[in-house]
């Protein structure tokens, strides 16, 4: 006589089960969708970043010059290797501006200075290599920037002045800028 135990017949039919479970859901499809947007809005990349804070717009370097130096001149020399770039949405508009310098407060008849140790360095920034007076930059003077679609380089220019008593060292301002468009 055979003995069939009862656990043979369960294994069995637990195995058959799964294999149409799993037989049925292979032969099923299911379809949906993903919705993808994206909202554009006018804007200004301003030395190919669009950060709001934290550009930068690049170095008015000097060079190096002896204490006893009457003026020096140089141009603002941007991320890019030229001026200031800005490139604007067509139909976007901008305005750059000059804000302040860290030192302004000790630039006599200029409109900044750099400093070393207690020693200050004037200097003024132009919007044209002339160095005409008409084309001195103030604080809060503005330079339109057409929003067209096309890359602008603005170029602007320094001439730092001797002062007496001037001693050997690196003399730095940082200058703050801004763009609204």
């Amino acid at each position: 006589m055979v003995k069939f135990s009862r656990k043979v017949p369960s294994v069995v039919l637990l195995a058959a089960l799964l294999s149409a479970i799993s037989s049925s859901s292979m032969s099923d499809t299911v379809t949906g969708t993903i919705d993808a947007r994206i909202a554009l809005v006018d804007g200004c990349l301003i030395e190919n970043t669009a950060a709001p804070t934290g550009v930068d717009f690049g170095t008015l370097d000097f060079g190096s010059e002896s204490t006893l130096f009457t003026q020096a001149d140089a141009e603002v020399i941007g991320v890019n290797g030229n001026g200031i770039s800005i490139l604007c949405s067509s139909g976007n508009d901008a305005t750059l501006q000059v804000v302040n310098g860290a030192n302004d407060a000790n630039a006599g008849i200029h409109t900044h200075a750099m400093v070393f140790s207690a020693h200050y360095v004037p200097y003024d920034l132009y919007d044209a290599p002339g160095y005409a007076p008409n084309d001195r930059l103030n604080n809060n003077d503005l330079i339109s920037v057409t929003g067209d679609g096309t890359l602008k380089t603005i170029r602007l220019y320094g001439r730092a002045v001797g002062a007496s008593g001037l001693i050997a060292g690196l003399y730095q301002d940082t200058l703050t800028m801004q763009v609204d468009f």
